[in-house]
């Protein structure tokens, strides 16, 4: 991307122009224009531990919160983040007993998203229904 300067803002909508302000504005070039490929949790390599950490934590969490089938796709969503924020924080954590430099404020950023996102989902263990044991036995004949 080719940044260039203008002089005003008068180009930006809805703001008026303020004289001697030079604001970058993006110009792309057609050349280096590619199209942007997310990348999910089902592109790791699952045998890397850190992979199998985030996978096992959420697939845990997703279960004590009643199972993939109850969980609306923001709450699976939100499973996945809380796994890979466990993940990172885990591996901070690791680095610095280990006697690495660590951001402790980065970390104490991921701790306070990573519990909010717990709080968000819920903490408590869902139960699932039980049928009773007329229905468990008919079930089974």
């Amino acid at each position: 991307m080719n940044l260039t300067t203008k002089n005003t803002l008068s180009s930006a909508p809805g703001m008026p122009g303020l004289p001697g302000m030079n604001v970058p504005t993006a110009t792309p070039k057609r050349a280096d224009t590619k199209k942007a490929r997310l990348l999910s949790l089902d592109d790791l390599d699952k045998r890397t531990a850190a992979a199998r950490y985030a996978f096992d934590l959420r697939d845990s969490v997703i279960a004590d919160l009643g199972g993939e089938g109850s969980l609306s796709a923001i709450k699976l969503e939100m499973a996945s983040s809380l796994a890979v924020m466990s993940a990172m924080i885990s591996d901070a954590s690791a680095r610095f007993l280990r006697g690495e430099q660590i951001d402790p404020g980065s970390v104490a950023t991921l701790v306070n998203s990573r519990n909010r996102t717990a709080q968000l989902l819920g903490m408590d263990r869902v139960m699932k229904d039980a049928n009773d044991l007329d229905a468990y036995i008919a079930g089974r004949a």
